[in-house]
């Protein structure tokens, strides 16, 4: 028989919560991932994964977690998990799931990680944004310069005539 999962959503400081019920084994843990793909297909970017009440995660978990944090990473976002015990913690750095994504002890914990990696990565893009902003006007200014010589050799060429 087919382990069985339940995969719902919950709210927390606006940042979906999956709270996944059952072991991730076998096709059962494709449900994380529909519901995972249902928020990102929504808009979401902020992920946090509540393990709490998963015991083990069998190589279908793993891909369907490395399936999310791949569309994540395509996407500017972010995956959190929280809850998991010591076993799934151990799987978890062995298949290198951690390189992309944090654990953390809690559901608070990890979304106000979150939110705060999120808020940080938006402020360095806005300093991004901003700096080519200040250098295209930069640009701009030498081009109003330069067109501005050029009218006036222009009107001193039509005087000369």
């Amino acid at each position: 028989m087919e382990p069985h999962i339940k995969v719902s959503t919950v709210s927390g400081r606006e940042i979906p919560i999956l709270l996944v019920e059952g072991d991730l084994k076998g096709t059962a843990s494709i449900a994380l991932g529909d519901e995972a793909w249902r928020l990102l297909s929504d808009g979401e970017r902020l992920l946090v994964v509540d393990l709490e009440q998963a015991r083990i995660i069998d190589s279908v978990g793993v891909s369907v977690l490395i399936e999310i944090i791949e569309n994540l990473l395509e996407m500017d976002g972010r995956l959190a998990f929280c809850g998991a015990n010591p076993t799934l913690e151990k799987t978890f750095h062995i298949m290198g799931v951690t390189q992309y994504a944090q654990l953390y002890p809690d559901r608070p914990t990890a979304v106000q990680a979150i939110s705060e990696a999120a808020e940080e990565a938006y402020s360095e893009e806005l300093h991004a944004i901003a700096a080519t902003l200040s250098a295209i006007e930069g640009k701009l200014s030498e081009a109003e310069k330069g067109v501005a010589r050029m009218q006036d050799r222009l009107r001193q060429s039509q005087t000369d005539s």
